[in-house]
């Protein structure tokens, strides 16, 4: 024991990549943790030290690193992405162990035509280069993720590992120690895996640590090259032209390499700082990969005892074992994304770290018909404010923890200004529980007559505490179905300031003053190519404002349906009186319906004419409050009048 001690002790290269494997280690461990920012917070422009920074920054005392292209901190990058860079090396290094022991294996042990197929695979796999291998089939596997980066590392390099595999076993089945055990009547299993792969064990450690830096350094290239775990970024000028070099989404120190021809001559640290972290933990590998050739060597004054070789080959195994099986798992239960907690969770650290005290005032789960339809969010964003009214945006794309973006000052889901929004307490019903409830009130619809659409479960706190709006529309256009219900209830029947949103703020705003309410509008369409839901239900609802204390000179309207809108009107003539505690319009317009406009649309489509439109407004006239509908059903124009007091309806033409 002493021996192997002092043996150990002596093996300078394997004391010093041992040592270099513990830092390794802390920082996979703890580096998310001692990171100085979070490493997806993008500062295009800084302001300290009386000094205006534009990205890429050297290193300061802010940045000890610097930061790259997208002002991103090179230092906390490079601690986050220990983590994922060391644990795709590990599975790959792993599945090329698995392969090249398998196949070696199956090489040693048979022979004829049999060895020499699996010999002639082998050649025809060694014959590829690697880096070329490994891009084919990382692009081919790239909507796998991780999961895809570990295959495409994983399948190449092991053809020359099952060769060493095959002759290694071969040369031990014919020691005079298998020939005994042979002898004495041991079975091939016992003979194979005690005495033939146990003493292979030790030389396959150091191989593993010499394939551990071949996959980091394949890593790193594909990286070079512009193929990432997690997607990328890429910016465009007005000609549609690259900007900038395409970065990655996700903190990895291959991928932080992207772009650096663009920095070999001018700010060079860009591409120095992880082209050095990927060279010494290369260097730490072959360190220990010849630390183990020097204990194995029976001719070296630091060969190692059987006994202490063989504890720490099966050490070795498994803490890689161990190690890569527990981030696997973590990856096969985010394989169907991050939930809304987990999100939310990861959203307040990140938060915490580049803003403490920030608190969540709004939040979005967005779905796409491009992305997973609504079987899987296309985002996750969360919306942070501190205490100076700063906001902060942090996101998860496809809800992947690899692609999240951290944003200051920006609305990725036209909120309006977030920075006046309120904290968000916490709702009772479920984000599903709205969206179930909006699909069930016309989102189903929406959906299923356009081809591309955008549905958002938005959350954010009203005076009478959190709500949930659920909206609809286009890929690319204004909102087409807006629902909001109470997010602790789920009821729909809210206050007006509540189912306006942020739209309540602009039309406070834009009139200066506290709104009231002095007309309400409403427009009906038969189903079928006008894209109506016939009588039962308002494709559009309109709300018309002026200044509670009667002073100024103009109304701001509201559209709320099929393109939400805010318009200032100005009002030369007499504004419209406060309209005050007014009933619902469907309620009024099914009134209108039962006295005369149901028989007027029944005689129109009995003479061929099923398509029409009615628009109904609600003003306060002579002191009463009074309802108009009219009907336009072909050329035809119909108007019916209620009173709201009396419930008398007249049709007026």
């Amino acid at each position: 024991m002493k021996a192997d001690v002092r043996a150990v002790i002596g093996n300078l290269p394997l004391v010093l990549g041992l040592l270099g494997l513990l830092a390794i280690a802390f920082v996979v461990l703890f580096g998310d943790r001692i990171a100085p920012y979070d490493p997806q917070a993008w500062r295009i422009v800084e302001f300290y030290d009386g000094k205006i920074i534009v990205p890429p920054s050297p290193p300061d005392s802010h940045h000890l690193l610097g930061t790259d292209p997208l002002g991103r901190d090179q230092l906390a990058r490079l601690l986050w992405g220990a983590r994922l860079s060391i644990a795709i090396t590990g599975m790959a290094v792993l599945l090329r162990i698995s392969l090249g022991l398998v196949v070696g294996a199956l090489v040693a042990a048979t022979h004829g035509v049999g060895s020499a197929l699996v010999l002639t695979l082998t050649n025809v796999v060694s014959g590829y280069p690697q880096l070329m291998l490994a891009l084919l089939v990382g692009v081919a596997l790239r909507d796998l993720g991780v999961v895809g980066f570990v295959i495409a590392l994983g399948i190449v390099g092991w053809a020359e590992l099952a060769r060493f595999v095959a002759v290694e076993l071969k040369r031990l089945s014919n020691t005079p120690y298998v020939e005994a055990a042979q002898a004495i009547g041991a079975t091939r299993r016992r003979v194979a895996l005690g005495h033939v792969l146990r003493n292979a064990l030790p030389q396959l450690v150091g191989v593993t640590a010499l394939e551990a830096a071949a996959v980091l350094l394949l890593l790193a290239e594909l990286g070079f090259i512009g193929l990432f775990v997690g997607g990328s970024v890429g910016f465009l000028n007005a000609d549609r032209t690259p900007v900038l070099p395409v970065r990655d989404r996700t903190p990895e120190w291959g991928s932080m390499l992207a772009g650096a021809l663009e920095y070999a001559t001018n700010r060079q640290w860009v591409a120095y700082v992880p082209a050095l972290v990927v060279v010494a933990a290369v260097f730490v590998f072959n360190l220990v990969g010849e630390g183990v050739r020097t204990a194995l060597d029976p001719h070296s004054a630091r060969v190692l005892s059987p006994r202490a070789l063989g504890w720490g080959a099966r050490g070795a195994a498994m803490v890689l074992v161990l190690g890569v099986s527990g981030f696997a798992l973590s990856q096969v239960a985010a394989a169907n994304g991050l939930s809304y907690e987990d999100g939310l969770a990861q959203a307040r650290a990140a938060a915490e770290v580049e803003r403490p005290g920030a608190r969540l005032v709004a939040s979005v789960v967005l779905f796409s018909s491009q992305s997973h339809s609504l079987d899987r969010p296309a985002k996750l964003n969360y919306y942070f404010v501190d205490r100076d009214g700063s906001s902060l945006r942090v996101g998860f794309i496809d809800a992947d923890p690899n692609q999240k973006e951290l944003r200051f000052l920006e609305d990725d889901d036209g909120l309006g200004d977030v920075s006046r929004f309120a904290p968000v307490d916490d709702p009772t019903i479920t984000w599903q529980d709205a969206l179930a409830t909006a699909e069930n009130n016309g989102g189903n619809g929406y959906r299923t007559s356009s081809r591309g659409w955008l549905a958002r479960v938005i959350l954010r706190q009203f005076p009478g505490g959190p709500v949930y709006r659920v909206r609809y529309g286009p890929v690319l256009g204004p909102t087409g179905l807006d629902i909001a219900m109470d997010a602790r209830t789920g009821s729909l029947d809210l206050p007006l300031p509540a189912r306006l949103g942020e739209i309540w703020d602009q039309v406070v705003r834009q009139l200066g003053g506290e709104p009231v309410v002095v007309r309400l509008a409403a427009e009906w369409r038969s189903t079928g190519p006008s894209q109506g839901f016939g009588p039962d239900r308002t494709v559009t609802r309109s709300y018309y404002f002026a200044r509670a204390d009667g002073s100024g000179s103009a109304m701001v309207g509201v559209n709320i349906g099929q393109g939400s809108f805010v318009s200032f009107i100005p009002t030369p003539f007499l504004k419209p009186p406060p309209l005050g505690d007014a009933p619902d319009l469907q309620t009024l317009f099914a009134t209108v319906e039962d006295r005369g406009g149901r028989s007027l649309r029944a005689e129109a489509a009995q003479a061929g004419t099923v398509q029409w439109f009615a628009f109904g407004t609600l003003e306060r006239v002579d002191g009463a409050q009074r309802f108009t509908a009219q009907y336009r059903i072909g050329d035809r124009l119909t108007t019916f009048t209620l009173d709201v007091a009396t419930g008398e309806v007249r049709r007026v033409s």
